[in-house]
């Protein structure tokens, strides 16, 4: 297993401990009719890029563990290519449009309380995979997470939770 799928291994699985980030699969009945498992599946990848790219560069390791994590999680295979494309759809409303109008268009595409919070947990361990959360990915972050109305005190559990899962394997 190469060190971007370890470390996305062991946030998942800290995150999960804590009831931070709920193990989702497509066929889940709890889930909502209004969404079907590739607008989860979509969610997650696009709030995962939107955190990791805000610091104006989407590292390897980062665009490694959107499809590694969500493969993981959902226990579903995802195709690079579909990764690829959600990535660009939400790519293309910032370049376009800026990063608020697309965090705006994602809040209104997932109402659902459990998919938000999960989405956001994904995102944070994305973006943790090489190095701590910088400014700019905690902003987004942030701001999202008052966009998905998430307490605060998840948010930064959230983020405490990545942040010590990097520093126990720096050790």
């Amino acid at each position: 297993m190469s060190e971007p799928s370890k470390a996305s291994e062991e946030v998942k699985r800290a995150l999960q401990e804590r009831g931070l980030l709920a193990e989702r699969r497509p066929e889940d009945e709890s889930q909502t009719a209004a969404h079907t498992s590739i607008d989860v599946l979509r969610f997650y990848c696009q709030i995962a890029f939107l955190i990791a790219s805000s610091d104006g560069v989407l590292s390897e390791e980062e665009h490694y563990a959107i499809g590694s994590l969500l493969r993981s999680l959902l226990d579903v295979e995802v195709s690079q290519d579909a990764l690829d494309e959600w990535v660009d759809q939400v790519d293309q409303v910032v370049q376009n449009h800026g990063v608020e109008t697309a965090m705006g268009m994602l809040a209104a595409s997932m109402t659902e309380p459990s998919v938000r919070r999960s989405a956001l947990a994904i995102a944070a361990a994305v973006g943790c995979v090489d190095g701590p959360l910088c400014e700019e990915e905690v902003s987004v972050f942030e701001s999202l997470a008052d966009a998905f109305d998430i307490d605060d005190g998840d948010a930064r559990e959230v983020l405490e939770t990545c942040e010590q899962v990097l520093r126990d394997r720096s050790r």
